[in-house]
C-alpha cells in the first residue's frame, strides 16, 4: 500500500509544483484631477512567454469630496521607445465607485515585460477619481500557442472631428497607411477601438448615432465596423446616477470598451507590405456653427434644424453641455503573433496630410504647424496660402526641421476661410484655415 501511495505521489508532482499565477500591482489609489495623465514605471516579469494569458483588473475609488458625477472617457497606455500604445479603454460611471472591470491584455505581452512605463488618463474635471490597476499573469496547462506578439500603432487620434467638414483637420476619411507585418510572424489582426462623443447634433452624433464604418485593405472594402453598443441597460455597473441606459456609439457609462478584432489570415501574409484605411460613414452636421456659406460666412444652421435633430437642443453654437462637437476617439493597431521573437519592421508610412497638424483652427490668424508622426519630409517644404477664390496671397519655404514646430502668422489677413497648401515630394496637402 505504501508503494502505491509513492507511485501516486510521483505522478502528481508535476501538477503540485506547477508555477502559480503572478500578479503585478500598479496604480493603487492614485488621484486623477484636471484631466491629468498619471505615469509611473513598474516592474513586470522579465519573461512572460510561459503565461497563457494576461488579465488586467482595474477599478475606481472616490477621493475626498466625492466621485466625479459624470461619465468620462479613460484609457491606460504603455510608453515604449518613444511610442505610446493604448492597451485598455473604459468610461467612468455616473458617480458609482463600486465597479470593477477586467480586460484580457494578452495581445500586449511584448509591452508588459521588464520595466514598464504605464500611463493612466481620465478626462475628468470635477472631483476626480482614484485609480487602481493590477495585472494577473495566468499559467495555463501548457505553453501558449503564440508566446510572442508585436504591436504597431496605425492610428491613435483622440480628436477626430466628425461631420464639421469646414473646420475638420482631416477629410472625413482617415488616411491610408502603409505598413508591413513581421517576416517571422504566423498571423496578424487589426484591432480597432473607437468611441463616439458629442451630442445635440444631426443624428445626435457622435455619441448617440449608430454608424457603420469600412475597413479597406489594399484599397478594397474588406470589413465593416458597426459602431454601436445596444446593451448599456444590462451593464453590471449599476445603478448609476445619470442617463446610463441608452445605447451609444461603441461604449456605455461605467463599462470597459471591448476592442473589435479583424483576422487578416488569408488576406495579409507574414512579411507582406499592405495598406489599410478606416473609412468613416458619410455624415454632415447641419446643426453646427460651421454649417455656413464658405465664402460669405452666412449661417445656414437654424434653431429649427437643431430642434428637428434632437428634442433637447435648438441652438447652433456649441455650449459645452447639451450641444458639443461630434468627434471620435480612435485607436487602430496591427497585432502580430509568433512562436519566436518577432523581427521588428519599418515604421508605418503616413501620407503628408496625416503627418502634419495645424492648430488652433479657427484662430486669430496665428497657426502652429507640427509633425504628428515620425514621417519627416526629406527636403524643403513649400507653404502656400490661397483665398477662397484661389488667389495665391502668401508663400513660404521651410525645411523639415522647421516643420517640427512652425509658427504661421496670417494675422494681417481679413477674417474668412483660406486654403493652406503644404507641398513636398510626399505629395500635397490642402488644409482649410479659418480666421475669425
Amino acid at each position: 500500500m505504501k508503494y502505491l501511495y509513492f507511485i501516486i505521489t510521483i505522478l502528481l508532482v508535476p501538477f503540485l509544483i506547477q508555477a502559480q499565477n503572478v500578479t503585478v500591482n500598479t496604480f493603487n489609489g492614485s488621484l486623477h484631477t484636471g484631466a491629468n495623465t498619471l505615469a509611473e514605471t513598474f516592474t513586470f516579469p522579465d519573461d512572460n512567454t510561459q503565461y497563457e494569458s494576461i488579465l488586467m483588473h482595474f477599478s475606481l475609488g472616490c477621493p475626498t469630496g466625492g466621485c466625479d458625477p459624470w461619465d468620462r472617457v479613460a484609457w491606460y497606455s504603455v510608453e515604449k521607445e518613444g511610442d505610446v500604445f493604448e492597451i485598455a479603454r473604459y468610461v467612468t460611471p455616473y458617480g458609482n465607485s463600486n465597479c470593477q472591470w477586467t480586460l484580457d491584455v494578452t495581445e500586449y505581452r511584448s509591452l508588459l515585460q521588464g520595466e514598464v512605463n504605464l500611463k493612466s488618463y481620465i478626462e475628468t474635471w470635477s472631483n476626480g477619481w482614484l485609480v487602481y490597476a493590477d495585472f494577473e499573469f495566468v499559467e495555463g496547462n501548457g505553453a501558449p500557442i503564440y508566446p510572442y506578439t508585436d504591436v504597431q500603432n496605425i492610428i491613435q487620434d483622440y480628436d477626430v472631428i466628425y461631420g464639421d467638414t469646414l473646420v475638420a483637420p482631416l477629410d472625413i476619411d482617415l488616411p491610408e497607411v502603409t505598413l508591413t507585418t513581421p517576416q517571422n510572424s504566423i498571423y496578424s489582426i487589426l484591432r480597432i477601438v473607437n468611441t463616439g462623443h458629442g451630442q445635440g447634433n444631426t443624428d445626435n452624433a457622435a455619441e448617440f448615432a449608430p454608424k457603420i464604418h469600412d475597413i479597406h485593405i489594399n484599397g478594397q472594402p474588406t470589413f465593416e465596423h458597426n459602431l454601436w453598443k445596444a446593451d448599456c441597460g444590462d451593464n453590471t455597473c449599476s445603478p448609476q446616477g445619470g442617463n446610463w441606459t441608452p445605447s451609444r456609439a461603441g461604449w456605455c457609462p461605467g463599462q470597459e470598451v471591448v476592442p473589435t478584432d479583424y483576422d487578416l489570415a488569408g488576406i495579409v501574409f507574414p512579411g507582406a507590405t499592405f495598406t489599410t484605411q478606416y473609412v468613416l460613414e458619410n455624415y454632415y452636421n447641419f446643426c453646427s456653427p460651421w454649417n455656413v456659406d464658405p465664402v460669405t460666412f452666412e449661417l445656414y444652421c437654424t434653431p429649427s434644424i437643431c430642434s428637428a435633430a434632437t428634442s433637447f437642443n435648438n441652438e447652433c453654437n456649441y455650449n459645452a453641455g447639451t450641444h458639443t462637437q461630434p468627434n471620435y476617439k480612435i485607436s487602430i493597431q496591427l497585432i502580430s503573433y509568433g512562436a519566436q521573437p518577432l523581427i521588428a519592421t519599418a515604421t508605418p508610412s503616413y501620407p503628408i496630410n496625416y503627418a502634419v497638424k495645424v492648430s488652433p483652427n479657427p484662430s486669430n490668424g496665428i497657426f502652429n504647424i507640427q509633425l504628428t508622426t515620425q514621417t519627416t519630409p526629406s527636403e524643403n517644404i513649400n507653404l502656400t496660402v490661397y483665398n477662397i477664390q484661389g488667389k495665391n496671397i502668401f508663400q513660404e519655404k521651410i525645411n523639415h526641421q522647421q516643420l517640427q514646430n512652425h509658427r504661421l502668422d496670417l494675422s494681417a489677413l481679413s477674417t474668412g476661410i483660406y486654403l493652406l497648401e503644404i507641398a513636398s515630394t510626399q505629395g500635397k496637402y490642402i488644409q482649410k484655415l479659418v480666421i475669425r
